[in-house]
């Protein structure tokens, strides 16, 4: 806070009613924040006031008594603000004082605002110049932008002594859950659930404040991790409720899980191919006697450029002769069809010969004539004398 100063022209104007004493409206507004004001509207004078109704302002709360009060506020407030940087080094009864302070200060002003608010500027009569003079009606319109002004200033200590509280009351909170949960960073994570179960059997187990501590030790991990993220809290957007907070924690849990279930299957997919490679090998060295560099060495084989070529070379010829074989089976195909169909009209002719065979046998067992020896063999060929005659 910084410090009240008071000006020539604020020193040329006194009070009668207080016996001259200074009363500045710099001192009482200078370094007092301005947020939240309330609305106020006070009436115009119309007339000037009676010394009785006057005293009845300055006698129990004279400008004097505000300034000594803006004073008390302004070192409370700066209390206040060296309580707010240091709370978590600060004891709970240190918080409190300053609390009553700032509670004792708020019933002065509520004081001073109830007389201000049976204080009825419209009595004021400007015309009447019997009791007080032009110079005191002044002075009392500058007393009165005075009170306004603390008024006002009354007003912001009240949003700020409201801020401070509830900032005070959350850093003890904090405090408190910190003190609680403080030893449980050391402990491992069975000792730790133990604990956590007997406070459950004795009902002393707060779950929001494990929550919010675990909330906590989370952003605080992702801060230090991340050195791009900003240091203001309100910058990190609206804080998730503790549901919220518990239902991403279960989701998370659910992917390491699924994580971790992923890895053991494929643990044990690499087990299982390391023993069946492992018996294989062991099978063949024991029956064929293969070493265990044979297949590194074909893989050097494999990969020779004259072996590539010879290999490309027979499996060249061997596209040749498969060709070459294809072709000739073709026309041997073609040459057993034709000998089939030879030998099929060699059986068709034989048969034609025999059924004439057979037939002239018939003919001539019908015929009963016994031909001449010497003609056995003209008959046997159907020809006979008369055939002879004619063809000759």
């Amino acid at each position: 806070m910084a410090e009240y100063s008071t000006t020539s022209s604020d020193r040329d104007r006194t009070n009668p009613a207080t016996g001259g004493e200074a009363f500045s409206l710099e001192r009482l507004t200078h370094g007092m924040p301005r947020s939240h004001r309330k609305s106020r509207s006070i009436r115009k004078a119309s007339a000037t006031p009676s010394p009785a109704s006057l005293s009845g302002i300055t006698n129990a709360d004279s400008p004097a008594d505000i300034c000594r009060t803006a004073d008390s506020i302004d070192s409370v407030t700066t209390d206040s603000d060296h309580t707010e940087t240091g709370t978590s080094a600060e004891s709970d009864a240190g918080s409190a004082e300053v609390i009553q302070r700032l509670e004792e200060l708020l019933h002065r002003f509520d004081r001073l605002d109830d007389r201000l608010d049976h204080f009825s500027l419209e009595q004021v009569d400007l015309s009447t110049q019997g009791e007080i003079s032009i110079a005191d009606v002044e002075e009392l319109r500058l007393l009165r932008s005075e009170l306004e002004e603390a008024w006002r200033s009354n007003e912001d200590l009240r949003h700020d002594n409201e801020t401070l509280t509830a900032q005070l009351a959350r850093a003890s909170a904090s405090q408190t859950i910190q003190s609680k949960i403080g030893v449980d960073e050391s402990l491992s994570w069975e000792d730790r659930k133990a604990m956590i179960m007997a406070q459950m059997e004795t009902d002393s187990f707060d779950a929001d404040s494990f929550i919010n501590s675990l909330s906590d030790r989370t952003k605080a991990c992702a801060r230090s991790h991340s050195s791009d993220e900003p240091e203001n809290p309100d910058e990190f957007g609206t804080e998730p409720t503790p549901l919220e907070f518990v239902e991403s924690l279960s989701r998370r849990v659910s992917e390491m899980e699924e994580i971790i279930r992923r890895r053991d299957q494929e643990i044990r997919d690499l087990k299982n191919l390391l023993e069946n490679q492992s018996s294989t090998w062991q099978s063949e060295t024991r029956n064929s006697g293969i070493a265990i560099g044979a297949a590194a060495i074909a893989g050097l084989i494999d990969a020779d450029p004259l072996v590539i070529e010879e290999r490309a070379r027979l499996q060249q010829l061997k596209d040749d002769w498969e060709d070459k074989f294809r072709q000739t089976e073709i026309e041997a195909s073609l040459e057993r069809a034709k000998l089939s169909r030879e030998r099929q009209e060699l059986a068709k002719r034989t048969q034609e010969l025999e059924e004439r065979l057979e037939e002239l046998q018939r003919e001539k067992k019908n015929d009963g004539r016994v031909p001449p020896k010497g003609r056995r063999w003209l008959a046997e060929l159907g020809l006979t004398p008369n055939s002879l005659s004619e063809a000759t």
